[in-house]
């Protein structure tokens, strides 16, 4: 799990960020939205379930979520591509401003690990090399693990026969971590994909081209693999569906063999998916129906006929499965999950994530949004904690700062929604100013 994620000269970012998923004692009493999860050394540590990033337009909310693709992209890619591909030229995206462009770029995470180990890595870079890597264990006993500066490498896994082969020989534009974990297992697998599995960013374009892994976030056609292949997936998002009101009692998962369709045909029937399946020799695509209630009955309408609301909770119905019933834990980062649901909508899906069915599973959300219905009402009975909410801003010279909540100390009564709408925090844009 996600215990913080932080960078430096990054997009807008010009000094360092942090974003903590550790509770703090604000709300000492309330468990709301908070998980207790045991470590190596016998203590326990209180993890966020979720936290929001609020902000005006162009102050750094998505470079937030953007931030986090990348270091799990470097790590994920890293490894598999030959030496002269401009991955790092990609990837890398420094505060422009001040000279800073010409400084690498630093991006980090401290997770939890298997048997509660606690690790902390952080990767320096600019558009040619890695310049700078670090891999420390925190917890039981703080020890660095590796730690590369150019092509010098020392640290405790420097005894190990496979990995002082690895280090003798490296690619400048490839991560000693995703190296290791490649050729040595042993040592970096279970490290690796823990750190990837706390970044599972959203399909957001990178640069030039679109680098990030496979994301849980879902296509319709995605969608109804899920749904035929997992009963308990296809269920849990019939119900959904159904607390969400949107007129929908049963998902149907619609197949399509070589142009041929086992419907009659509608002058409503979307073109097949871009991508279709080949079974046998025959391509095959796989559809989303929802069974819709009327008067006469039930009908099924084609998805490209579905509002954008309903569309937008289908896409993001994988982001919240995963989030509150895979394990190992993953953190799904989502830019705008409020985009185009209702207010109630999106409030519910927050609080499922916040209050899942099963207290001691689920993982964590890290979302942007601007609906502020998650934050209405007294602090001690908003759907976000006061320690989950972030802000981003931008001074005059240009440079973002992201920002916690749980900075203000105020009483327990107080309404965070009107206090930030009236500027009290800040992150608001200047309507008007010159």
């Amino acid at each position: 799990m996600l215990i913080e994620f932080f960078g430096e000269n990054f997009g807008c970012f010009r000094d360092e960020f942090r974003l903590s998923m550790e509770a703090t004692d604000i709300d000492p009493n309330d468990d709301r939205g908070v998980r207790t999860v045991p470590l190596a050394d016998g203590t326990s540590i209180r993890l966020l379930r979720s936290a929001v990033i609020y902000g005006p337009n162009a102050s750094g909310k998505s470079t937030i979520i953007r931030a986090a693709g990348v270091l799990r992209s470097l790590i994920w890619l890293s490894a598999l591509l030959p030496q002269e591909h401009p991955l790092l030229d990609e990837l890398h995206e420094p505060y422009l401003l001040e000279g800073s462009a010409r400084r690498p770029v630093r991006l980090g995470a401290v997770v939890r690990g298997g048997a509660g180990v606690v690790y902390r890595y952080e990767v320096e870079f600019d558009r040619t090399k890695i310049g700078a890597e670090r891999l420390t264990e925190l917890m039981p006993a703080k020890t660095t693990l590796f730690e590369r500066r150019d092509k010098s490498v020392t640290g405790r896994w420097s005894e190990d026969p496979m990995f002082t082969v690895i280090k003798s020989d490296f690619r400048d534009n490839a991560l000693l971590l995703s190296l290791t974990a490649s050729l040595a297992p042993h040592l970096a697998s279970s490290i690796a994909n823990e750190i990837s599995r706390s970044l599972q960013a959203g399909p957001n374009a990178v640069g030039r081209q679109r680098l990030f892994p496979p994301s849980i976030v879902g296509d319709s056609m995605r969608v109804a693999r899920l749904v035929r292949e997992n009963p308990s997936f296809g269920s849990w998002l019939e119900r959904q569906i159904r607390r969400a009101d949107l007129g929908v009692d049963r998902i149907v998962v619609h197949e399509r063999r070589a142009g041929r369709d086992s419907e009659q045909p509608s002058l409503f029937n979307e073109p097949g998916p871009d991508r279709p399946e080949v079974v046998g020799g025959r391509s095959r695509s796989l559809e989303l129906r929802l069974e819709h209630r009327a008067a006469e009955g039930t009908y099924r309408m084609p998805y490209s006929r579905e509002s954008l609301g309903t569309k937008q909770l289908i896409k993001h119905s994988p982001v919240i499965h995963g989030v509150m019933s895979e394990e190992p834990a993953i953190a799904a980062w989502v830019d705008e999950l409020d985009a185009s649901m209702h207010p109630n909508l999106f409030e519910m899906m927050v609080r499922s994530v916040n209050q899942p069915e099963s207290p001691s599973g689920g993982g964590q959300l890290i979302f942007t949004a601007h609906e502020t219905i998650i934050i209405d009402g007294e602090a001690r009975d908003a759907a976000m904690r006061r320690d989950q909410i972030w802000y981003t801003s931008k001074a005059s010279d240009g440079a973002a700062r992201l920002y916690s909540q749980a900075e203000f100390r105020e009483r327990h009564n107080v309404n965070l929604r009107r206090r930030y709408l009236q500027g009290r925090y800040g992150a608001i844009p200047a309507i008007g100013g010159e």
